[in-house]
């Protein structure tokens, strides 16, 4: 038998789950997949409707390999018998466990829409999939609720095959398959239409369940946290990191490939200072030197001040100062957006390696005071930098940073300059890197 899709998968499922409606459940969702099975069974149960993101692990050269899952709350189950058969060693296996377990909590808050998961403790909980292959993230998805204090655990797949089901059982209170094939299908042979939900439809989703909408912590003092959540531009939907402080005196907005150091570096020091913060990852800047493309720059600056629009619109901050930092070849997205930032308040641009003399057409346009950090040993880079520094006609410095050595736990001293220099800018206070 195939199933329609997800939902019809859902609506018969929940049939078999209505014993538990007494036990006002709570049902959790533990991949984008199984949001839609999940939502059918919350609404013929009259229960709350949540997600709690597993990641599975992938051996890096056969996918088809399950190695394990990590839950976004850190809660790791290992298969190391298959990581030994496909030469991973348990270090390598635990590192790509903790980066799985931090995607997992990205893609959590994101379709939270920055709300923390549902309290589960003393509650009987319902842990929903679209199936079940290896039972690897399911059994992580147990352990992560019972971590969390549930009281009772249930399992509901649509398929499931023998063996994992049966192991399964042992784990919980109750496990229930549709289907229980004698080993794995795939999905293709499950479902007719094999479509998932993006994260911005499980967010309509959840908002539809009660979970209501955007929530942005604001800081109270200190360190303001952390939201992440899905900024609208060109189209899309960008994954960011913002952190908002109670009088915003300035919006700094961190473009690069690795968006927790951005924030941890850079966001949280300057965001103590009275700026908001927005970090996120352009997601055409993927190529690297001569590989990136005229388009990718020009659709990645344009992304740029598009989100510079949204924080001044849709967090009503006003005309505040702007700062554009591109980290590596962001740094040249930076620079054209500077350029291209017309009604924005624009006061700094900064851009760090890669290749800003890409944005060699818009520099005489940067009116912003600007600063260019180069690695003493990229000389790619260097000549790169000096061409563009020869185009700026607006206040700018060219400088390049040490290759030096530096201890494990000293900040990284590109990190120190542009803090340095932002707060002279932007006339904080000394912001200091964590």
């Amino acid at each position: 038998m195939r199933f329609d899709d997800r939902g019809q998968a859902g609506r018969l499922l929940a049939r078999r789950l209505t014993d538990l409606r007494a036990r006002k459940p709570v049902v959790l969702a533990i991949t984008t997949g199984g949001v839609t099975v999940a939502q059918q069974v919350a609404q013929r149960l009259s229960a709350p409707l949540d997600v709690l993101l597993v990641e599975r692990l992938q051996a890096p050269d056969d996918r088809a390999i399950t190695l394990g899952a990590a839950a976004e709350d850190g809660t790791i189950h290992l298969a190391e018998d298959s990581a030994a058969r496909a030469g991973i060693p348990s270090g390598e296996l635990r590192a790509m466990a903790e980066d799985a377990a931090r995607r997992a909590a990205r893609r959590g808050r994101v379709c939270r829409r920055g709300r923390p998961v549902i309290d589960l403790h003393d509650r009987t909980v319902i842990v929903v999939d679209d199936g079940a292959i290896t039972g690897h993230s399911l059994l992580a998805a147990v352990h992560a609720v019972k971590a969390h204090g549930a009281s009772e655990v249930h399992i509901a797949v649509p398929t499931s095959p023998q063996p994992v089901l049966a192991l399964l059982r042992e784990r919980v209170e109750g496990a229930v398959s549709l289907q229980v094939p004698s080993k794995a299908k795939s999905f293709d042979d499950v479902y007719l239409d094999d479509q998932t939900p993006d994260v911005e439809t499980i967010g309509d989703l959840l908002a539809d369940a009660g979970a209501g909408g955007i929530i942005l912590t604001v800081g109270d003092g200190g360190t303001p946290p952390a939201n992440d959540l899905l900024v609208p531009v060109s189209g899309l939907a960008l994954f960011a990191r913002l952190r908002l402080p109670p009088t915003p005196t300035a919006a700094i907005l961190f473009a690069g490939a690795d968006i927790e150091s951005l924030d941890r570096e850079m966001g949280v020091p300057l965001s103590r200072e009275g700026c908001v913060t927005l970090s996120f990852e352009p997601p055409c800047m993927t190529g690297l030197g001569e590989d990136i493309e005229l388009t990718d720059l020009h659709r990645s600056a344009a992304q740029l001040v598009e989100a510079a629009r949204w924080l001044r619109n849709h967090l009503v901050l006003g005309a505040l100062p702007v700062a554009y930092v591109g980290w590596g070849i962001a740094g040249a997205a930076a620079l054209r957006a500077a350029a291209r930032s017309h009604g924005l308040h624009v006061v700094a641009v900064v851009a760090r390696s890669g290749r800003p003399d890409l944005a060699r057409d818009d520099l005489d346009a940067v009116t912003a005071p600007t600063l260019l950090l180069v690695s003493a040993g990229d000389k790619v880079g260097l000549r790169s930098h000096t061409a563009a520094d020869s185009r700026l006609t607006c206040e700018h410095d060219l400088i390049t940073v040490p290759d030096g050595d530096r201890k494990p736990d000293s900040p990284d001293p590109a990190v120190t300059l542009v803090l340095s220099w932002l707060a002279d800018r932007l006339r904080l206070r000394a912001a200091h890197p964590e």
